[in-house]
């Protein structure tokens, strides 16, 4: 967290806002890697290599969820960059349609 952010606590909430979003686009990217790689493989009819059975992955889907209701409860999206929007709007197209192809 940056000095100005510790010194001024609106600007401190921002970060952390921030911060969460970068946060959820590392797991959406994540899990769309995770996604894909088990729609190859069950294509492949390598049932065994199914990733999405892991205790990890479970725990980052959950998370995911819980992440992304907070976040659109509290509003946070509307008031982070638009570069970090835009990536995040990005990825979730993507993983819907992994999901779908799922």
């Amino acid at each position: 967290m940056s000095l100005a952010a510790l010194k001024h606590p609106d600007n401190a909430a921002a970060e952390r806002q921030k911060l969460r979003l970068e946060q959820l686009l590392m797991v959406s990217r994540r899990l769309s890697g995770v996604i894909a790689a088990d729609i190859e493989a069950l294509e492949r009819g390598a049932f065994g290599e199914l990733n999405t059975t892991d205790p990890e992955i479970e725990r980052l889907c959950a998370y995911y969820g819980r992440e992304v209701k907070a976040l659109k409860a509290e509003g946070c999206i509307n008031k982070a960059p638009a570069q970090l929007v835009a990536a995040l709007r990005e990825l979730l197209a993507q993983l819907n349609e992994l999901l779908k192809t799922q």
